[in-house]
């Protein structure tokens, strides 16, 4: 499964996942050197890992309760569409606010909306500005 064609952040609207790795053996060939002293390297192998965290790659808006593959992959079928389908409910009540609903109401139509569902004010709001900026 895909990703990108199943998950949308909540928070932001992205599509990407990173995994936050904590107490990781990580080893990389050198390939060349710099006078200045920056090096590169070739692909990066990582032997052993404590996976810490699923989080958006673009907000960084972390998953909760999902620490390894087996939890992501059963996360996405389960909620990947839940979370997409909130998503979709914010961009319509911006939409709304567009053509001539006011602020204070879209506000609390979403707050109550989404309250019901999984999101705190702070997170509602952050939510919000980034739909109507157009991000």
């Amino acid at each position: 499964m895909n990703v990108q064609d199943i998950f949308i952040c909540p928070m932001c609207g992205g599509n990407r996942i990173d995994e936050l790795l904590v107490d990781a053996v990580v080893t990389s060939k050198v390939i060349a050197t710099r006078e200045d002293g920056i090096l590169e390297h070739g692909p990066t192998k990582v032997a052993e890992c404590t996976i810490e965290a699923y989080n958006c790659a673009a907000c960084g808006h972390t998953i909760p309760g999902v620490t390894n593959g087996a939890a992501l992959h059963a996360f996405l079928l389960s909620s990947g569409n839940k979370w997409q389908h909130d998503y979709k409910n914010c961009e319509r009540l911006a939409e709304r606010a567009m053509v001539g609903m006011s602020e204070d109401k879209m506000y609390k139509e979403l707050r109550e909306y989404l309250t019901r569902k999984y999101v705190a004010d702070e997170q509602l709001a952050n939510t919000m500005r980034r739909i109507l900026a157009g991000s």
